[in-house]
């Protein structure tokens, strides 16, 4: 069904004033880039890109392994010095928190496959992820993790976190029949 003339005109004439009631620096203003925009240096040894100035930012790598190393405590004292040296260098920051090698604790206390499922896996073997302690664990390794970035003096260099998107790190998973 086609739109009556009437309808059309009067559609018009409203885009028409809005256009009209735009401040003129409007219809001329450009998209502000992104301040963040640029190279970040990613899975390098630190200090490498350090002195490098058209490095825009970094990435903040941890192990939930070194970062639980019991079943009742935290050690986030990583996450601080790698969060300052990004201040210390003016850049911005991805932190990431990797679940692929977990606390020994969790393989005294959950049923675990000896066998690892993947290459970036854990050599002590496969957690079942899925029973209600691994599960408990990782839920409060993930909010205490949130709640010691968003403490951080250096919080305002964080532009983007990353979790591994399961709870087994299975990024490189290499499925094999067995016989």
């Amino acid at each position: 069904m086609a739109m009556p003339r009437s309808c059309a005109k009067f559609i018009l004439c409203c885009a028409a004033v809005c256009l009209a009631l735009l401040p003129a620096s409007a219809a001329r203003s450009e998209v502000v880039p992104y301040p963040n925009r640029g190279l970040y240096a990613i899975w390098t040894k630190p200090g490498i890109a350090d002195h490098l100035p058209f490095i825009k930012g970094g990435q903040v790598v941890l192990q939930w392994q070194t970062v639980q190393p019991s079943g009742d405590r935290y050690d986030f004292s990583d996450l601080h010095r790698q969060l300052e040296q990004i201040a210390r260098l003016g850049r911005v920051t991805t932190v990431q928190l990797n679940a692929n090698r977990q606390p020994e604790f969790l393989f005294e206390t959950v049923p675990c496959n000896k066998n690892p499922l993947t290459k970036e896996q854990d050599r002590r073997g496969t957690l079942q992820y899925w029973h209600p302690a691994y599960v408990k664990a990782y839920t409060d390794l993930v909010a205490a993790f949130a709640r010691e970035v968003k403490s951080s003096p250096h919080r305002g260099r964080v532009v983007g976190v990353r979790l591994n998107y399961d709870t087994i790190g299975t990024e490189y998973l290499r499925a094999t029949t067995r016989s």
